[in-house]
């Protein structure tokens, strides 16, 4: 008798759940089939800086929680930063609240590359507000945990060489495939959607083994659990971002925005993209 009571239990929290889900007000991706994604990891390339690939995401967990699949949104942010992140999403996402996360981290920092994007903070604020109304999604920040000892304007005074840079990138990627697997091992429920810079993303790329020595994040994690990679391209338009010509929206042209010899499980095309310039800009 316990055992069956503890079923119907079971069911109805299911039923309840997936009667909430399916009362969300948004939109899912038409562009990507969910319903027959197994694997519990999502992994989204992004070129930063644009309107469109946060867009994207925000439809990926959209229809992921409409189908009754908890999920925790994973960025390619500082783990430094998840105290802020969790107080927002639990806040009412008022003025003070936004002033307050942008007040930390990489945010205010004087050199963007396209990852503080009003988009980006839009995706977050998207989340807040599926959070508050009960639904089951969280943020990692799921770059390492950096909190420098010095003030900010002691960094970057040497320029680093360029096997410094790679140590650098491989223990970052490192710890973001740790942090997705060990989120995806903690929270066995839930489904990570994991959107990052295509470097990063980057599956078996031969292209990028010829930049960067050790393996992507996609690389690290895939040796662990199965994933599915979804690859975006557009009709070309323009990014936000940092390139050696300097900050600001530049020109993108059509076509994939991953490494063309990356492994894809879901290829969609955006259209035409938008730059979406730094949320703390003129800030």
């Amino acid at each position: 008798m316990k055992l069956i009571i503890a079923l119907l239990v079971s069911w109805l929290l299911v039923a309840f759940n997936t009667a909430q889900a399916a009362d969300l007000d948004c939109t899912p991706s038409p562009l990507v089939q969910l319903e027959k994604i197994e694997a519990r990891v999502i992994i989204v390339g992004e070129l930063h800086g644009t309107e469109q690939t946060p867009a994207f995401v925000g439809q990926l967990v959209c229809g992921l929680l409409k189908l009754g699949r908890p999920v925790v949104l994973a960025l390619e942010r500082d783990g430094s930063e998840q105290l802020a992140l969790n107080q927002y999403l639990a806040s009412d996402g008022l003025a003070t609240d936004v002033q307050a996360l942008l007040a930390g981290g990489a945010w205010r920092q004087s050199v963007q590359d396209g990852r503080n994007s009003q988009a980006m903070l839009a995706l977050i604020e998207q989340v807040r507000r599926w959070h508050r109304a009960g639904q089951r999604v969280g943020v990692l920040a799921m770059q390492m945990d950096w909190s420098p000892v010095l003030p900010e304007s002691e960094l970057g005074k040497e320029p680093w060489a360029k096997a410094d840079a790679d140590y650098f990138t491989a223990m970052n990627d490192r710890a973001m495939a740790d942090k997705v697997r060990g989120t995806a091992l903690a929270y066995p429920a839930y489904t990570v959607v994991a959107l990052a810079g295509n470097m990063h993303t980057a599956l078996g790329s031969a292209s990028r083994a010829m930049q960067v020595a050790s393996p992507s994040f996609s690389d690290l994690l895939t040796r662990q659990m199965a994933v599915h990679i979804v690859g975006v391209g557009s009709q070309g338009g323009s990014a936000w971002n940092l390139t050696a010509e300097g900050m600001g929206a530049k020109t993108v042209m059509r076509g994939p925005l991953f490494r063309s010899d990356s492994r894809v499980d879901s290829q969609v095309d955006l259209g035409r993209i938008t730059a979406s310039a730094p949320a703390n800009m003129g800030s």
